[in-house]
């Protein structure tokens, strides 16, 4: 999965802030010369602080840089460079450290790169440093500065961790979106050629005598499978967010199917909105089976306060209520997994209403969100 790089901004404020702290520093060990027991040693650990610096901007400025090895060495450094203050202040004042809160970046690398506890854990380790410094009982001043260092250590890490979750997030819609849109312009073709021929030999085919009605009963089955395939209710990608019903259903229509629904979106969890799809599909399916040459059907759409409606209704030969009971005991009519188990399985209910030579008419009503019970 391709990285957007929504922490590169940390990064490269990481970047600004340790050049600033070692100009800081810079100054510091000009004010403090005199206080240094070992002055020549602060010179070279100033030194150092520059080279290192100087390593850091290139090594974060790039991915490859932005790794535990690189981060860890960079604690290391900053944490060794702070101990050396223990011995350039002898007896000094510990405010007059080289380092001074330059070893705060490296804290905030380990933040960035491992989140909020990972961050006031670094910092814990330059607070332990800080607590063996020369100059007795730990001033206000530095008692400060340990809660700041921990506090950020924590806030840093916290926002670098909520940026990549949503980087992933971000990364995964794009990805999907991607994939939808890609099995939406192939659905298009589908419907606009195959779909159709397949429509054609279903209505035609019982005219040719035996071999064309199995040829026809063939050609529904495909279509349907057909259909469901391209809406991407039985696909690989998972859906996420929210999806239009109406739309998703509109690709059933065809020349013996009708969809209709309100002019504004009826918008549903995608996975909801995909199962509801799927159940449909099944309800079409028993149509092309069942329902006998030349029936058509009709898809409806409604709203109902927090509920869904959609019914799926049919002018062919229709059956009996013993007969729905017998086939759905045989396995056939996928009413009792097909349709009313996807239909339970969102919290809703199906019912069916049939008659001889009066067609059909299957309704689903589930609820727009989990978890709610429908209103009866």
């Amino acid at each position: 999965m391709k990285r957007l790089g929504f922490a590169t901004p940390l990064w490269r404020a990481l970047i600004a802030y340790r050049v600033i702290l070692l100009g800081y520093a810079a100054m510091q060990t000009v004010h403090y010369w005199d206080a240094y027991a070992h002055p020549r040693i602060a010179l070279l650990v100033l030194c150092v602080m520059v080279a290192w610096t100087v390593a850091m901007t290139v090594a974060n400025a790039v991915d490859r840089g932005r790794r535990w090895a690189v981060t860890l060495a960079d604690l290391g450094v900053s944490a060794v460079l702070l101990l050396s203050t223990v011995h350039i202040l002898g007896a000094g004042d510990p405010e007059a450290t080289v380092t001074g809160p330059w070893v705060s970046a490296a804290v905030l690398a380990c933040a960035i790169l491992g989140g909020p506890w990972r961050g006031m854990a670094a910092s814990l380790v330059i607070i332990a440093i800080t607590c063996v410094l020369p100059g007795g009982p730990l001033s206000q001043d530095t008692l400060y500065d340990i809660v700041m260092l921990l506090m950020g250590g924590g806030v840093v890490g916290l926002v670098s961790q909520l940026l990549r979750d949503a980087e992933w997030r971000m990364t995964l819609m794009t990805e999907r979106e991607a994939a939808v849109n890609e099995r939406e312009r192939l659905a298009r073709i589908v419907h606009d050629g195959v779909l159709q021929v397949l429509t054609l030999v279903h209505r035609r085919g019982p005219d040719l005598g035996p071999d064309g009605a199995e040829l026809a009963r063939l050609a529904g089955e495909q279509e349907a499978a057909l259909r469901g395939l391209v809406l991407g209710a039985h696909g690989p990608v998972a859906p996420v967010g929210e999806a239009d019903l109406s739309a998703l259903l509109t690709g059933f229509a065809s020349t013996v199917v009708s969809v209709s629904g309100p002019a504004a979106p009826v918008l549903l969890p995608a996975d909801r909105a995909a199962e509801l799809v799927a159940a449909v599909a099944a309800a079409l399916d028993n149509v092309a089976r069942h329902a006998g040459p030349g029936a058509r059907a009709w898809v409806t759409v409604e709203e109902e306060h927090a509920d869904v409606l959609v019914s799926v209704r049919d002018d062919g030969r229709g059956a009996t209520p013993e007969q729905v009971e017998s086939a759905a005991a045989a396995g056939r009519l996928g009413v009792a997994q097909s349709m009313r188990g996807r239909a339970e399985d969102l919290g809703g209910t199906m019912s069916l209403v049939t008659a001889p030579g009066q067609g059909a008419e299957v309704e689903f009503r589930v609820p727009r969100t989990a978890g709610r019970p429908v209103r009866r």
